[in-house]
């Protein structure tokens, strides 16, 4: 089983929850893990993508490996080459609103032929070791909304819990969470339901619980640059604090990120999509800010970021924009 009862979720997110920010967020108090999306046509293909995508921790456990797929022809393949890698669940993509992944017919694509993913489900269901899952959004468009739908057929299709990101694909991530739909969701099935979307913190964790009624909460991009964010009695900070608690982290985010990059540089250029998340709300540090932001090279950054915490630990006036 999935320990679902008021759990904190770290979202799938491609090209972001690799394996260093996985376990940075379990850290901090993230309790179920789930892998950025893996696309099957990859999977199956690519001896590459599967010793990047799909390698974990044991102590990453529960963790869920999140599939993108639109048929169901593929589904028997991906799951005998997923059935010895340990997975607590196997998660489905029906709701990335990316244009790659719709024209593929994946994605938010599959929430426009429910029928076609429920066939896609109980394949999944009936081929998988682990217990299936699915994460859907709330439609296509304000004039297709099918979500309700697609919960329904979901259950009958026999997966152990849905989540719930009550934006439409033509949102992408703009605009408010409809979270009423979370709990319109809630009082239609009888699977655990997951709530996402617009969840920066515990505050709002709390409030989607009580608001919706759902199991458990998953927390995406909020988590980017925060893992922080999981924390259930985050403590009070004062701005050095605050930043000396981001570098050190940073740093030790992108020390483990290196054994996972084809190459050094390429990990300092990935990483820094990470770090601009970091730095963002950090007082005066718009100097420092394209200096880390601006390096390729691994010891380039240790040293920007050197100096960045020397300067906050001596309380300097540049550090602080005295």
């Amino acid at each position: 089983m999935i320990p679902l009862d008021d759990a904190r979720i770290l979202a799938p997110m491609a090209d972001y929850t690799d394996g260093a920010f996985r376990r940075l967020c379990k850290r901090h108090g993230a309790d179920v893990l789930v892998t950025e999306m893996v696309p099957v046509q990859a999977l199956l293909r690519s001896p590459r993508a599967r010793e990047h995508l799909l390698p974990f921790e044991p102590w990453e456990s529960p963790i869920g490996v999140q599939l993108s797929l639109g048929t169901p022809d593929v589904v028997d393949a991906a799951m005998a080459l997923l059935a010895d890698k340990g997975f607590d669940f196997v998660d489905l993509n029906a709701g990335c609103p990316m244009r790659t992944t719709v024209n593929g017919g994946c994605g938010a694509a599959l929430l426009r032929e429910p029928a076609r993913l429920e066939e896609i489900l109980r394949r999944m269901v009936k081929a998988a070791v682990a217990p299936v899952t699915v994460k859907v959004r709330s439609g296509w468009c304000d004039d297709e909304i099918t979500v309700l739908e697609v919960a329904k057929r979901a259950e009958q299709a026999g997966v152990t819990a849905i989540t719930v990101h009550p934006r439409t694909r033509d949102q992408m991530y703009r605009g408010k969470a409809d979270w009423s739909w979370i709990g319109r969701v809630k009082e239609l099935v009888g699977i655990p339901v997951v709530g996402n979307g617009d969840v920066q913190g515990e505050d709002d964790a709390r409030r989607m619980r009580a608001e919706t009624g759902c199991d458990a909460v998953m927390i995406g991009r909020a988590a980017v640059g925060n893992p922080w964010v999981f924390e259930r009695t985050p403590a009070p900070l004062t701005d050095r604090e605050r930043v000396l608690r981001t570098v050190t982290t940073a740093r030790q985010h992108f020390e483990e990120s290196l054994p996972l990059a084809r190459s050094p540089r390429y990990a300092v250029v990935v990483f820094r999509k990470h770090l601009a998340r970091y730095l963002k709300g950090i007082p005066h540090s718009r100097e420092h800010r394209l200096e880390l932001l601006g390096v390729t090279d691994p010891d380039a950054l240790r040293r920007a970021f050197d100096t960045f915490e020397a300067e906050w630990r001596e309380g300097s006036d540049a550090a602080q924009g005295r």
